[in-house]
């Protein structure tokens, strides 16, 4: 990362929490009061390769069934060699044109994956009577 430059980094060098948080240098003064408490539990923390397996377990024992009746369709898209294809789900797919939503899933680039929204995004998808697709990516830590 580069240094602040300008008046930026003299009101940033003002802050009390700097000092004690040189993360917060980089943040928007305005959000360091909300950026705060996600740096001090980061730090608190054990690394991300300590527990990453902890919790992909914890994430596929809890998976939700798929809703029955609200199709889904799986694609896997081929990316480039040594790269983990994409998946693709569609779902609420038929005859006609509708409306449509593209889902990214959240988690970070590091937690989640696309099949865990889907019962969700399946009951949107009949609510909206539209099609959602969601993609899937490669992970962080499973690529790196």
């Amino acid at each position: 990362m580069t240094a602040l430059a300008g008046p930026m980094r003299a009101f940033a060098a003002m802050t009390p929490q700097t000092e004690s948080y040189p993360e917060l240098s980089y943040v928007n003064p305005e959000l360091r009061a909300a950026a705060l408490p996600a740096i001090k539990w980061a730090q608190s923390s054990p690394p991300m390769s300590e527990n990453y397996l902890a919790i992909r377990k914890q994430i596929d024992a809890n998976q939700p069934k798929l809703l029955p009746g609200i199709p889904v369709k799986a694609h896997r898209v081929p990316v480039a060699e040594g790269i983990p294809d994409v998946t693709v789900y569609v779902i609420n797919a038929g005859a006609g044109s509708r409306p449509a939503i593209l889902h990214i899933h959240g988690g970070g680039m590091i937690l989640g994956r696309a099949i865990d929204d889907v019962p969700a995004k399946q009951a949107l998808a009949k609510a909206l009577d539209c099609v959602i697709v969601t993609v899937d990516y490669a992970l962080s830590p499973e690529v790196t």
